[in-house]
């Protein structure tokens, strides 16, 4: 019920603006409700930098009992910094890098806030993205996870190789990718 009201609260909030562009055939782990074994994480944009998600996790997700394991927390911070950046520059990023403090233990079935906050745009060469993100119990400002990514924004040439996309639906991903004249060598 307390994850219900926050994803309402969120979803109708006048500066918020509700994310949801998956489609039937996108099966990511973090955000996709078509898959079945994945987070189904809800997101939405707020203000101009940051982009928050509710969340509450089942036991299926744990390691010692009652405790989300680490790998899947760290999967929460990485899914909503990575699509921080998709919502608001319109573009697909790999992960260079994550960081993160573990000063709590997230626990399974309690509501939790994931917030994600740009720090850092590309410059004009370099396609480098920086975010931070922290998790707090959904009704208190106590900090549990805090994290540090830094992310690269792909080219057009990644998305043939790197991802499963047939090249019939290539055309999809042109305005979200790094065009390969911009393409630089990290």
């Amino acid at each position: 019920m307390q994850l219900e009201q926050a994803r309402h609260d969120h979803s109708h909030s006048q500066q918020g603006v509700a994310l949801d562009a998956r489609s039937e055939t996108f099966n990511c782990f973090g955000c996709s409700p078509q898959n079945s074994n994945g987070l189904a994480l809800e997101m939405c944009q707020l203000g101009v930098d940051t982009l928050v998600s509710t969340f509450c996790l089942p036991r299926q997700f744990e390691s010692y009992p009652g405790v989300i394991h680490g790998g899947i927390v760290s999967t929460v911070l990485d899914e909503v910094m990575g699509n921080l950046i998709a919502a608001l520059d319109k573009r697909l990023c790999f992960t260079m890098a994550l960081r993160l403090k573990y000063l709590s233990p997230i626990h399974t079935d309690h509501a939790y806030r994931c917030v994600a906050r740009l720090t850092r745009r590309p410059d004009s060469t370099d396609g480098i993205y920086k975010v931070d993100g922290e998790i707090h119990p959904l009704a208190k400002e106590e900090l549990l996870v805090a994290a540090s990514a830094t992310y690269k924004w792909i080219t057009t040439a990644q998305v043939a190789t790197e991802m499963t996309v047939k090249p019939s639906a290539l055309g999809k991903y042109v305005d979200y990718v790094k065009p390969a004249e911009q393409h630089t060598v990290l």
